[in-house]
């Protein structure tokens, strides 16, 4: 699930179509082998009247992932991962996205950043990505999703 703010068109909406999990980059899927890096590209869009849309171009802003394995309750914060918005608002406009990583992903104890469960051959991750505007403006933008590693 994705939501995002503001969305007061026609003035303004910043939207997105979500979290694309990228593993091996660049392809997208939520089901990772471990071993394979992973990467997370946040996709965005602002939309509204021109003179609005320019306030948010060339704004800096600040990506997060929050992550729960889900067999452990184990959690951890990967960022904040700073970006700078596009210059245009053709550019905002059109699209544009984030793409935060490469992490590590292995078999349980290994080290990676996402884990096979103990005892088990996958690992299941409730990732939580949240992207603020740090210049104060009234947006941000939250998607939940499900990972999954399993062993090769």
């Amino acid at each position: 699930m994705t939501t995002s703010q503001p969305n007061v068109l026609p003035a303004i909406a910043l939207t997105s179509s979500g979290v694309d999990i990228l593993s091996p980059p660049p392809a997208a899927t939520d089901i990772v082998d471990a071993g394979q890096p992973v990467q997370f590209r946040t996709n965005l869009a602002i939309n509204g009247l021109n003179a609005i849309v320019s306030m948010y171009a060339n704004e800096p802003v600040q990506v997060k992932h929050h992550i729960e394995q889900i067999e452990t309750g184990n959690r951890q914060t990967l960022g904040p991962f700073p970006f700078v918005t596009p210059a245009s608002v053709a550019a905002l406009n059109g699209g544009f996205s984030f793409t935060t990583g490469p992490f590590t992903s292995s078999v349980n104890a290994a080290g990676g950043a996402f884990q096979t469960a103990p005892g088990d051959d996958d690992g299941v991750y409730r990732v939580l990505t949240e992207l603020h505007f740090t210049t104060g403006k009234l947006n941000s933008v939250f998607d939940d999703r499900i990972l999954v590693v399993s062993a090769p």
